[in-house]
């Protein structure tokens, strides 16, 4: 019995070593900047949860003294700590002067059920927001908002769909729509006293997940390929927008997208993100609600949901709210403009 839980361990350990070397070659991968190989893409999208299982097999390896055990987990923690130990860490807020405007984003879910429309319209009047951008809005959804929120939100831009193209942007200043150069985007003109503040409404296409059934074993899927050029194709159509675009500028919605892949070093080059400016933490949105036995679970693990801005707009505070109410959780930031920065409204 002994010699059998002694080929356990040593087999355990083994296995524990090759997956600590394989977690550093994934991160020197990483680091490199390595792009187009769908897996290692994937595995980046991922990563905390990779290295999650070292909550359990450090204290293991310590516990047993094998040395080169313990090293191979320490260099594996060293490399967890390297990718996200940055996010632990409050950022200081700098304080600016100018007005402020509370802007939320958030996703509804295109087949959302008429029993949670009061629980949709109760979560954005309980954040007290300015601007609301509204994705995946269902027309039964559009009508509620319509109805109930004309008092706190007079000011109402919605195209609602039975599909997942439907958005919305509600205001407590007037807003103007304007033309946008992209389906996954929606463009107004909000307007703040005397000046003017661009908000850009965003929907990005999710990124193609191919599986397939293994062969013998029809009932087991395995993923095959991890495609994101078609959302690729849209963040470049964001940014050519963002570009022509002068002045306060707020960017909000769903851009199923992680703060891990290329696309989002695209955007954080040219814009501030207001959760990772501001707030510490991983922010994740996404699943904002799952069903489990009946009972509702708010544990998101991927953060999707943005508020970005540029042309002198600077967020100075960012929470993210979930519940039961959508899959998605929102996110509430404070977005402070300075007073060089405004721009004259244009009359229409």
């Amino acid at each position: 019995m002994r010699a059998l839980l002694r080929t356990a361990w040593r087999l355990m350990a083994v296995a524990t070593m090759l997956y600590c070397a394989g977690l550093l070659v994934l991160a020197v991968l990483w680091a490199i900047g390595i792009q187009g190989v769908w897996w290692l893409d994937l595995a980046n999208v991922f990563a905390l949860f990779l290295f999650a299982p070292l909550v359990f097999l450090a204290p293991a390896a310590f516990l047993s003294r094998r040395r080169g055990l313990q090293g191979s987990v320490v260099i594996a923690c060293a490399a967890c700590l390297g990718l996200f130990g940055p996010q632990m860490i409050p950022p200081a807020v700098q304080a600016h002067g100018g007005p402020r405007i509370r802007v939320a984003t958030f996703n509804l879910h295109y087949d959302l059920a008429e029993s949670k429309l009061a629980a949709i319209i109760a979560a954005i009047r309980a954040q007290q927001t300015d601007v609301v951008a509204l994705q995946e809005l269902p027309p039964g959804a559009a009508a509620a908002i319509q109805q109930q929120l004309a008092d706190s939100y007079p000011y109402q831009v919605l195209a609602p769909s039975i599909e997942l193209t439907g958005m919305g942007l509600i205001s407590r200043y007037p807003l103007v729509e304007r033309q946008s150069q992209g389906a996954a985007l929606q463009t107004a003109l909000l307007r703040v006293g005397g000046n003017s503040v661009t908000v850009i409404n965003v929907s990005m296409t999710a990124p193609e997940l191919k599986r397939r059934r293994l062969p013998g074993v029809r009932w087991v899927k395995y993923i095959r390929n991890y495609r994101t050029s078609k959302r690729s194709r849209e963040i470049a159509t964001l940014l050519r927008t963002i570009e022509r675009v002068q002045g306060p500028m707020v960017i909000a919605g769903d851009f199923n997208l992680s703060d891990r892949e290329p696309d989002y070093d695209l955007l954080a080059a040219r814009l501030h993100d207001s959760y990772r400016e501001t707030n510490w933490g991983f922010g994740n949105t996404f699943p904002g609600s799952m069903d489990l036995g009946g009972v509702p679970i708010s544990l998101p693990f991927l953060r999707i949901d943005y508020i970005w801005s540029a042309g002198g707009v600077v967020p100075a505070a960012t929470q993210v709210a979930c519940g039961s109410a959508s899959d998605h959780c929102m996110v509430v930031a404070e977005m402070q403009i300075a007073d060089d920065t405004m721009q004259p409204v244009v009359s229409r």
